[in-house]
């Protein structure tokens, strides 16, 4: 198979690392990829909504051509991808979207109370906040794989964008008109996901991957099975 093009939106407080499970899996099945994406420049104090966001990320990039064999988005990737697509901004043969949701409704309650909270952090706490969570996070996640890459991805993130990007998740309508306009949309979703309802997103429409009993992290942890399914879409 020719060399994939792929756009990868990563998930907060990651970066295009984020996308080496998934770079592998596609590998191992004979589907090398050449993967493209932004880096998430700070959130803007006047930016009050995901569009708005979204379509400065958007005038930053520099694609040699907007078409790709697949599009990827991951939890807040995810958000910012349907609206790149909506706006018409980017096309694709396939639209990958793991532990995303379809608008702001879909936040857990306890993800919503934690977006309202973190808002509210004085600017000046935000960076060693974040510090203290990669530190922490390679111990409270002993079972994943990458843990420690994660850990380096949130050392680099923007804080202001991390601890920022919840009350524009919350405010966000969505783009349900993208079910209609898109070709084929292949999700990933756990059962269990503490940050983006399930039972929400299924109200839209049925993961074609569902993870009993998995959380936020089923992209790292199951990136084989997405693989598999983009490439039985293409």
């Amino acid at each position: 198979m020719k060399n994939l093009r792929i756009l990868f939106l990563p998930g907060l407080g990651g970066d295009q690392r984020m996308f080496q499970p998934l770079g592998d899996a596609l590998a191992a099945q004979g589907a090398p990829a050449s993967p493209v994406g932004p880096v998430y420049p700070p959130l803007l104090p006047e930016e009050q909504r995901l569009s708005e966001y979204a379509a400065r990320l958007f005038q930053a990039q520099r694609f040699d051509r907007s078409t790709f064999d697949m599009a990827i988005g991951v939890s807040f990737g995810g958000l910012l991808l349907q609206e790149w697509i909506a706006a018409n901004k980017v096309r694709c043969r396939v639209l990958g979207l793991a532990s995303t949701a379809w608008s702001g409704a879909g936040l857990t309650r306890i993800a919503s109370t934690g977006a309202s909270l973190v808002a509210a952090m004085p600017h000046g706490f935000c960076r060693p906040a974040l510090d203290l969570l990669a530190a922490i996070y390679p111990i409270a996640r002993p079972r994943l794989a990458r843990r420690h890459v994660y850990a380096a991805m949130a050392r680099d993130a923007d804080a202001s964008l991390f601890f920022g990007a919840g009350r524009l998740i919350k405010r966000w309508p969505g783009q349900p008109g993208l079910l209609h306009q898109t070709g084929t949309i292949i999700q990933m979703h756990g059962t269990a996901d503490p940050l983006f309802d399930f039972a929400h997103t299924r109200l839209y429409r049925t993961p074609e991957i569902v993870i009993a009993g998995g959380d936020h992290l089923v992209f790292a942890r199951h990136a084989d099975l997405l693989a598999r399914r983009l490439l039985l879409a293409l």
